[in-house]
């Protein structure tokens, strides 16, 4: 099939792929300077700041790859 002139189109590439990797929005990791934190949900639902390492940024999320433990619930506000 031969593409036609003036005819464009989207092409989604990639260029490297993860598995189990753990983005959220980047607008939830704040810079405590020269931390990164994120807040958590503590002991009975008091709010607490945890020190996360982060990776890539793509867009607006962010790669946390360290600092979370498993079913820790980040908190949006």
């Amino acid at each position: 099939m031969a593409l036609k002139n003036a005819v464009t189109g989207t092409v989604d590439l990639v260029l490297k792929e993860k598995k189990n990797v753990l983005y959220v929005p980047s607008a939830l990791v704040f810079d405590m300077g020269s931390k990164k934190v994120v807040y958590i949900e503590g002991k009975e639902g008091v709010k607490e700041t945890r020190e996360v390492t982060t990776g890539e940024q793509i867009q607006n999320e962010i790669e946390i790859t360290g600092g979370l433990k498993e079913n820790e619930q980040i908190l949006t506000n």
